[in-house]
């Protein structure tokens, strides 16, 4: 779906374009809808707040990095296919990036919109876990979400200061973050530590 469709999309990309220019309160919902080219009335019937256009913004993002995938490798490692798909979405947020990095720096001046986007990361590291090839459902699902919530905000906060072209930094930040689940997990008792491996794609001998 493009946001010529998608009059909410839309509105999130104009204010992420005005958010690379300027801080999030000096922006207002007319400048929204004067940027994205609808009226006010459309934008209402969109979103009733700028906070509301951060998840329609994420959910894009996250359409194309489900879109841009081929049939999982089952033979790669599961942290790989995790980090392959985590890129991905990083790739997929570039064209934002401006904007993020700004909304970033309001920190306490933006609260909400903080919380937005947690929320919305939150929500999407289900669907980054099914794209891996890995499951999310029940508790084991929801806490691999919420770890890996973690691992991938870390890796945003280097990335969006990290101007290399193969964008060594961020790679590295998500490597240790890999690094340290792992280490906690072998903190767990094998007995928890099976939950987590349930749903998971079986190898290609059925095992």
């Amino acid at each position: 779906m493009t946001s010529e469709s998608n009059p909410r999309l839309k509105a999130a990309e104009a204010l992420m374009t005005l958010l690379a220019d300027r801080g999030w309160s000096q922006i207002s919902l007319a400048d929204v809808a004067g940027q994205a080219g609808i009226s006010l009335a459309d934008l209402r019937q969109s979103a009733p707040c700028k906070e509301a256009l951060l998840p329609a913004l994420s959910a894009e993002i996250d359409r194309k990095v489900l879109e841009g995938l081929d049939k999982n490798d089952e033979t790669l490692p599961p942290r790989d296919r995790l980090f392959d798909v985590l890129m991905r979405r990083l790739e997929a947020m570039a064209p934002y990036r401006p904007g993020l990095r700004r909304l970033a720096q309001e920190g306490v001046r933006a609260p909400l919109a903080g919380l937005a986007v947690a929320c919305s990361i939150d929500r999407a590291m289900p669907w980054m876990l099914e794209a891996a090839g890995i499951g999310s459902s029940g508790l084991g699902g929801r806490i691999k979400a919420k770890a890996l919530a973690a691992i991938y905000l870390s890796a945003v906060k280097v990335w969006l200061d990290d101007d290399a072209a193969d964008l060594g930094k961020t790679m590295g930040a998500l490597d240790k973050g890999f690094e340290m689940a792992g280490r906690l997990m072998k903190m767990v008792p094998a007995s928890f530590r099976d939950q987590f491996s349930q749903g998971s794609p079986k190898s290609s001998n059925g095992t």
